[in-house]
């Protein structure tokens, strides 16, 4: 088994919503838990594992309703005795720009090897939709080409500098767009149930190296009741981009 923490936000629950699923159907088993504070940049992570902040939110395979909450990134590591992936993303505003990653993510990634050693990886993010505001990027439409190039550049930068491999959601979250257009946001930043669907795809790939040729499960931990799971078209459409 594969067990993979996201020291992370929103867009980290996004991303791991639908990996394990994805995992099981393809012969893997894996284990994905996401601490989780929405909007919380690199910056506050490190404050939050400095000062022991009470503040976190835990999913665990793709669940829709935290399983813990008021937790700490201690009670989040020690969730497993050991861990083989660890990551670590900007929030997303501030994803366009580099300088806002250092020192914390270094110093952040110290804290935690030494008290749970283990591959370290950046998962990157995405651009906004076109009907959403960035202050940097304009409003409806915003400057979507722009700020995929600079968010993409920041986290390469990162990936760089640090030395830990990088994990390009984003950059397939851009090319589903150029493929089947603006269609992955539900709210003109967070992943809908497709965007979701392929953030894990990227993710499985880069775990056990398969190019996803499978159709893959209907149904997902939704972010709502009402949501449909995807279709068999929807899961083939993905797997066009691999």
């Amino acid at each position: 088994m594969k067990k993979i923490l996201f020291i992370g936000n929103s867009f980290s629950v996004d991303t791991g919503t639908y990996m394990h699923q994805i995992a099981e159907a393809i012969g893997e088993d894996i284990y994905v838990a996401v601490l989780h504070i929405g909007g919380c940049p690199i910056s506050k992570h490190y404050h939050h594992i400095l000062n022991n902040t009470q503040e976190y939110e835990i999913f665990i395979n793709g669940e829709k309703n935290p399983s813990k909450i008021n937790a700490t990134i201690f009670d989040g590591l020690n969730l497993q005795d050991k861990w083989d992936i660890i990551s670590f993303q900007q929030w997303s505003y501030l994803s366009c720009d580099a300088k806002s990653y250092f020192p914390e993510l270094t110093l952040l990634a110290e804290k935690v090897q030494k008290l749970k050693p283990a591959q370290f990886v950046i998962n990157e993010t995405w651009s906004y939709g076109k009907d959403y505001y960035h202050e940097k990027y304009g409003e409806k439409p915003l400057d979507q080409a722009a700020m995929t190039r600079d968010v993409i550049n920041a986290y390469h930068e990162a990936s760089r500098i640090t030395g830990f491999p990088l994990i390009p959601v984003g950059e397939y979250i851009a090319k589903g767009r150029e493929a089947y257009g603006d269609i992955f946001n539900r709210d003109g930043f967070h992943l809908n149930e497709l965007g979701r669907a392929l953030a894990g795809l990227v993710w499985i790939h880069y775990l056990f190296g398969k190019k996803p040729l499978q159709y893959y499960p209907e149904t997902g931990h939704s972010y709502d009741d009402a949501t449909p799971g995807l279709s068999e078209k929807d899961w083939q459409n993905l797997i066009k981009l691999f």
